[in-house]
């Protein structure tokens, strides 16, 4: 991913909330000679080196890269929002578009122990569906999960590098930062007032003062 300097994003905590936030990835990966991705959920096994955990269906022919070797690509998309001229103090400035996105690049290993595909399984209910041990037992029991794992293919990915990007006008006059948070907040949209919202905290970090 391309990144300028003042668009990029060193803190951690950003980072790991990002992640944590739009747990929706994409892994991408390279199929006989061409790119391959899949949609997928993936939860934070550990901060420090960063690990991620996921599965695919085990027919995905995507797990045949689950071999440790190859460098997988997973992208998750943080918030974003159009930027129109009109929502700067200044004039003239041509249409843009503000987002985070994080790229984490690692090899990923099979992770085959039934129970620990169970254990991986259950850590991703609760993240999503904290509830659903209380409200559907019958889909949370060990022997059902266990009738399952044939179709599963688990795997972690050890992160080797992050690129990570906070493209929110940084490079922009501070009164035209300061207009199209105002504007982003007046849309009244979720994902407008999280644009907004990480226009304010990147302009506090001093990473980005530079």
């Amino acid at each position: 991913m391309y990144v300028p300097e003042w668009f990029r994003i060193e803190d951690q905590a950003i980072v790991l909330r990002t992640i944590r936030e739009h747990a929706f990835a994409t892994l991408v990966s390279t199929l006989d000679g061409a790119p391959f991705a899949t949609h997928l959920p993936m939860i934070v096994e550990q901060e420090e080196p960063l690990v991620l955990l996921g599965h695919v269906a085990a027919q995905n022919p995507q797990a045949a890269c689950f071999d440790g070797q190859q460098t997988l690509m997973v992208v998750f998309q943080g918030p974003h929002a159009y930027i129109s001229p009109t929502n700067y103090e200044t004039s003239p400035n041509v249409p843009t578009w503000n987002y985070v996105a994080v790229h984490a690049y690692g090899r990923a290993e099979p992770v085959s122990d039934p129970a620990e595909v169970v254990r991986v399984l259950g850590e991703l209910v609760d993240t999503f569906d904290p509830d659903l041990r209380t409200v559907s037992p019958a889909s949370t029991e060990r022997s059902f999960w266990e009738s399952k794992l044939k179709g599963v293919a688990m795997f972690r990915i050890r992160v080797e590098r992050i690129d990570a990007k906070g493209k929110l006008n940084q490079n922009k006059p501070e009164r035209d930062q300061e207009s199209v948070v105002n504007a982003l907040r007046e849309r009244g949209d979720f994902e407008s007032a999280k644009v907004a919202e990480a226009m304010r905290e990147m302009r506090e970090e001093p990473s980005n003062d530079a």
